[in-house]
């Protein structure tokens, strides 16, 4: 998920007390969380034979309890460009600020842009989910444990165009 932010001059954007632990892939998709699990489950229904699931075929209704823990990425251009274009309540609450609608480069200094390309960059080009754990240190919070699940969605050219995450941030 998120490393690390440039300071935007917010009160919020303090350095972390402790470094972050970097990510780490499991493509065995050994998910811990229910919320990650449910949106996972409900991400396979959705598969078109061997085609990943496009976005029209996902109902947000069908998220239910764990719709605070979604959040929704945008993916444009080649290279890829990446927008949050949803993200939910549990990990706003969490990290204590929102960054919807905002591109990651208007938002993340190079080294952290470089990296999250990177991370997210391997759901869009492999076209698999993945599993991420690690922590972050984020608008002057704590070292903040987190599990995240990352499901790539396609358009109706066959191209993955955006990016269901699933959080579980903290304890």
């Amino acid at each position: 998920m998120v490393l690390a932010v440039r300071p935007d001059n917010t009160a919020n954007d303090k350095p972390a007390t402790r470094a972050p632990s970097p990510p780490q892939a499991d493509h065995s998709l050994d998910v811990r969380h229910w919320a990650l699990k449910s949106l996972l489950q409900i991400w396979r229904e959705a598969h078109r034979g061997d085609d990943l699931p496009r976005r029209a075929d996902l109902s947000p209704a069908r998220f239910g309890r764990a719709m605070p823990h979604v959040a929704l990425i945008d993916v444009e251009g080649d290279p890829p460009r990446y927008r949050w274009r949803l993200i939910g309540t549990h990990v706003t609450k969490r990290l204590g600020r929102d960054k919807t609608g905002r591109w990651f480069d208007e938002i993340y200094d190079a080294p952290t842009l470089a990296r999250l390309c990177e991370v997210y960059g391997e759901s869009v080009t492999q076209r698999v989910a993945i599993r991420y754990t690690g922590s972050f240190a984020f608008a002057g919070k704590e070292h903040l444990p987190y599990e995240a699940l990352h499901l790539p969605l396609v358009d109706d050219g066959g191209r993955v165009s955006m990016l269901l995450i699933a959080v579980a941030v903290g304890r």
